[in-house]
């Protein structure tokens, strides 16, 4: 019986940091700034943002993992922008990163840390009425990829049970996109050499599920 109740002490005290696999799921805020090559200014934003991750701990009781991510975005953009003149975009990209963490302090709350590189996405966007000039008006989809993205994260998670964690995650993240082809006026472009430095900043909440 004491060896059962010791077992379920540790059970119920230990953190997310034995967990050899783990799913996480984070929902939340991003407040971005884009800045167009050949456009003046910059266009501030915010949107929402959903990441599915997954990591592995290949040595069991060292608190670092490998990982990886898959980030979807939604913003309703601001009209007339002068450096990003969409009036939505979204999609999504995915990445590999690390994350490493602190054993548990009190509570069974412990610090995290993330480290990524985003390798791969697209994104799509429209404008309506958009001013091509002279008083001319036409609608535009526009298709982007992106070329490459860096970000790390800090956090706080809290696990009252074994393998169960509850997280609050603040990311920080630079991205470069492209635009790969649009439609106008019932046309399309494509080999277009316009970039856009992408840079943002995202409050999330979530869960992470070990086993």
């Amino acid at each position: 019986m004491l060896r059962i109740i010791i077992a379920s002490f540790v059970m119920l005290s230990s953190v997310s940091a034995y967990a050899v696999f783990d799913g996480q799921l984070l929902i939340g805020k991003r407040y971005s700034s884009f800045n167009t090559d050949g456009l003046t200014g910059t266009d501030s934003d915010d949107g929402s943002e959903v990441t599915l991750s997954a990591h592995l701990d290949p040595i069991p009781f060292v608190p670092v993992a490998i990982g990886a991510y898959y980030t979807m975005v939604d913003y309703k953009l601001s009209d007339d922008g002068d450096a990003f003149p969409l009036d939505t975009f979204s999609g999504g990209h995915m990445g590999v990163e690390l994350m490493a963490w602190t054993p548990a302090l009190i509570s069974n709350l412990s610090l995290f840390a993330k480290v990524g590189y985003s390798f791969y996405g697209a994104y799509t966007g429209e404008d309506k009425d958009y001013d091509a000039g002279e008083g001319i008006l036409v609608d535009i989809d526009a298709d982007y990829k992106l070329k490459d993205g860096s970000k790390y994260g800090i956090g706080i998670m809290w696990s009252p049970i074994a393998f169960v964690s509850a997280l609050l995650e603040v990311n920080f993240s630079a991205e470069k996109i492209e635009l790969d082809q649009y439609k106008a006026a019932g046309q399309t472009y494509s080999d277009v050499d316009t970039k856009t430095d992408l840079k943002s900043t995202s409050v999330l909440l979530g869960v992470s599920a070990g086993l």
